[in-house]
C-alpha cells in the first residue's frame, strides 16, 4: 500500500496515510474492455449475414458488460484510506470504507512504551 508520513520524523505523535495501489488506472480499464470486445468479435466476423451472429450477439455484450460491471465494483471497493496514528503509549488504525459501504473502523492498541521506529531519512526505508 503507498503511504506518507504526515508528521515530522521526531514528533512524538507519528501519522501515516495508507490507500490501496491502483494496479488498474482508468484508461487501462478502458484498453482492457476494448480490446477484450475486438478480441471477441474477431471470431464473429465469420458470421456476418447470419441469423446466427443476433443469436450469439446478446450473450457476447453480455459478457463485455460484465467484465466492466466487475472492474467498476472492483474500483469502488478500492476506495479505502487508512489513518495509524503512532503515539508512545498507543496506536491507532481508522479504516475508512468507501461511501458505498458501511462507516468507519477504529482499532486501538496500547502497551508499553513503544519506541519511535520511524527512521528519520526517507531513502533508509524498505520497499517492496
Amino acid at each position: 500500500m503507498p503511504y506518507t508520513w504526515t508528521s515530522q520524523p521526531n514528533d512524538a505523535t507519528q501519522v501515516m496515510h495508507l490507500k490501496p495501489h491502483e494496479s488498474l488506472p482508468p484508461k487501462g480499464m478502458a484498453a482492457f474492455i476494448l480490446a477484450t470486445f475486438t478480441l471477441i468479435l474477431i471470431p464473429v466476423l465469420a458470421l456476418l449475414g447470419t441469423p446466427l451472429l443476433w443469436a450469439l450477439l446478446p450473450f457476447l455484450l453480455l459478457a463485455v458488460w460484465g467484465m466492466y460491471f466487475a472492474l467498476q465494483q472492483n474500483h469502488k471497493q478500492r476506495q479505502i484510506f487508512e489513518v495509524l496514528t503512532l503515539k508512545e503509549d498507543s496506536v491507532k488504525l481508522i479504516h475508512t470504507q468507501p461511501k458505498a459501504m458501511p462507516s468507519h473502523g477504529i482499532a486501538t492498541v496500547t502497551g508499553p512504551k513503544l519506541p519511535n521506529t520511524r527512521p528519520a531519512d526517507p531513502s533508509q526505508t524498505i520497499s517492496r
